[in-house]
């Protein structure tokens, strides 16, 4: 099962923006844009509680989790087959994937560029490693911590960095579910 997300302002500008919909999903303003694709979403959760008592928040329910909203539809696509294929082999597969432009960084860039990282290398640095080798989705996964609807770097600066600079849209991340860092972090 495949959950594909978007930020809602950015799902909001993407309806905006396509003039090719029907009549139903024009839009007066983007602020009315992003309000009526918020709704449409709650409703749908709503709609498949009740009738099929499926909960399309809840991440157990998929096996693959994308989040879009700046991803290209190539890499995309590839990292379906990818999860797919996985699936259909028995090996792991990172679950869920965005762009490190979803996270928020902890450190500055002044440690991230000047700090080494996995292999003892800059960001500049770990991008040539992986161009050379071929990225490898099932290692180094970015770990993040959750607060109030945000994601931010716990462990993978190096990593999202590199991503980047490789012209890549899309990196598997972790949700780390330790309660004392999560409780840190709301009192920091």
């Amino acid at each position: 099962a495949v959950r594909l997300t978007v930020d809602e302002k950015i799902a909001g500008q993407r309806v905006f923006n396509d003039k090719n919909r029907g009549k139903e999903d024009t839009y007066e303003t983007l602020e009315d844009a992003i309000q009526k694709t918020k709704q449409r979403k709650l409703g749908e959760i709503e709609r498949y509680k009740k009738r099929y008592d499926v909960d399309l928040a809840d991440r157990t329910n998929y096996d693959l989790i994308v989040d879009t909203s700046y991803s290209n539809t190539e890499e995309l696509a590839n990292i379906i087959i990818d999860g797919e294929k996985s699936y259909r082999e028995g090996n792991y597969y990172p679950k869920m994937w965005a762009s490190p432009a979803c996270f928020i960084g902890t450190q500055t860039d002044r440690q991230t560029y000047g700090q080494s990282g996995m292999y003892g290398c800059t960001p500049d640095e770990l991008a040539e490693i992986m161009k050379q080798k071929g990225f490898n989705p099932t290692y180094g996964e970015i770990e993040v911590v959750e607060n109030y609807g945000e994601k931010f770097i716990k462990d993978g600066h190096h990593r999202a960095m590199a991503v980047l600079v490789m012209g890549k849209t899309l990196v598997p991340y972790m949700i780390n579910k330790d309660p004392k860092v999560n409780e840190r972090l709301e009192y920091e």
